[in-house]
C-alpha cells in the first residue's frame, strides 16, 4: 500500500511580507531538489500551496513535487486575513484526503505551514480555525518573521505542534530555514510511523518531530 504524507504550505503574501515571498521561493527550490535526491522521500511526501492576503488561493494543488514541471510565482499584497485561509483549507485538506483514501492510500496525518509575518486582521477568524480543526484534524506548523510578544495570543488559538520565529529578513538566509524546518518535519515524519497499521478512520500514530531548478523553473 503507498502511503503518503500531505504537507500544505499556507503562505501570507500580503503587501508586508515581500521579502518573505521571495525566501518561501527560495525554500521551494530547495525543496524540489531534496526530493528528487530522496526518492524514499519524494515517493511519500505531497506538497500544496495556499497563499492568503484578502483572500486565500490555492496556486498548487497536493502534488507530487518530482514531477513538477514548474514552481508557481507568488506575488505580495493586500493585508493578512486568516479566515478566508482556513475556510479555503478545510475545503482543500478534506477534499484531498478523501481522494487519496479513495485510491486504498495509507495517509499519515496532514500538516500545514503557516508562513506568516502579520496579525490577522480580521474579526471571526477563530471560527475559521476551529472548523478547519474538526474537519481536517491536520498539525500546524506555524513559521513568523518578524513577530514577537504580540503573536502569543494568536498562538493560543492556533495550538500549532511547533513555532519558529524569525526576526531578519534576508531572502536567501529565511529561504534555507523555511526549507530546513518543511524538509526535517517530512524526513521526520516518514520515518516514523509505527507498525501497527491505523484502524480505518485513524491516521498513523506519528509523534510531532522537532541537476537543480532555476529561476527559469519558476512560472
Amino acid at each position: 500500500m503507498q502511503r503518503v504524507l500531505p504537507l500544505y504550505l499556507a503562505v501570507d503574501t500580503s503587501a508586508s511580507m515581500y521579502s518573505g515571498v521571495e525566501a518561501v521561493q527560495q525554500a521551494l527550490i530547495q525543496l524540489v531538489d531534496e526530493l528528487l535526491s530522496s526518492p524514499a522521500l519524494g515517493e511519500q511526501v505531497r506538497v500544496g500551496i495556499v497563499t492568503f492576503s484578502d483572500d486565500a488561493e490555492l496556486v498548487l494543488p497536493l502534488t507530487d513535487m518530482t514531477e513538477l514541471r514548474s514552481l508557481p510565482r507568488l506575488h505580495a499584497r493586500g493585508v493578512t486575513a486568516y479566515g478566508p485561509l482556513f475556510h479555503q483549507l478545510a475545503r482543500i485538506v478534506e477534499r484531498d484526503l478523501r481522494a487519496l483514501r479513495a485510491r486504498d492510500t495509507l495517509v499519515f496525518r496532514p500538516f500545514v505551514f503557516l508562513i506568516t509575518d502579520g496579525l490577522p486582521v480580521d474579526g471571526g477568524w477563530e471560527r475559521a480555525f476551529q472548523e478547519f480543526d474538526r474537519r481536517t484534524r491536520a498539525r500546524l506548523v506555524v513559521i513568523a518573521i518578524g513577530l514577537r510578544d504580540e503573536f502569543a495570543e494568536v498562538l493560543q488559538w492556533l495550538r500549532p505542534v511547533a513555532v519558529h520565529r524569525w526576526y531578519d529578513t534576508d531572502d536567501e538566509l529565511l529561504g534555507t530555514r523555511i526549507f530546513t524546518v518543511v524538509s526535517n518535519f517530512a524526513r521526520s515524519l516518514t520515518t516514523s510511523v509505527m507498525l501497527e497499521p491505523p484502524g480505518r478512520d485513524e491516521y498513523p500514530q506519528l509523534p510531532p518531530p522537532q541537476p537543480p531548478l532555476g529561476e527559469a523553473d519558476i512560472r
